[in-house]
């Protein structure tokens, strides 16, 4: 299994890359770490348990919330495996 990028925009947001069908860039949700931690979309039931790994290496799981931008399978179907 790939290890994810997890990449800063700046001193609050992370870009993590999950690699949509195993191609950098494609796909990717943010993380936002203030008080609590929000992760935006959750990304693909396979690409799930990586972000949640990638997330756990930052100490940033688990997220205190998930924000789902719209209903799409690569946005969503991470969401039971996170629960």
């Amino acid at each position: 299994m790939a290890q994810i990028g997890i990449e800063p925009i700046s001193d609050i947001i992370s870009m993590i890359d999950f690699e949509l069908s195993g191609v950098k860039r494609i796909g990717a949700l943010y993380l936002i770490k203030g008080d609590k931690t929000c992760l935006v979309d959750s990304g693909t039931k396979e690409s799930a348990k990586k972000i949640i790994k990638g997330l756990d290496s930052i100490k940033a799981f688990p997220p205190d919330m998930i924000v789902l931008t719209h209903s799409h399978w690569d946005h969503t179907q991470g969401v039971p495996t996170f629960c």
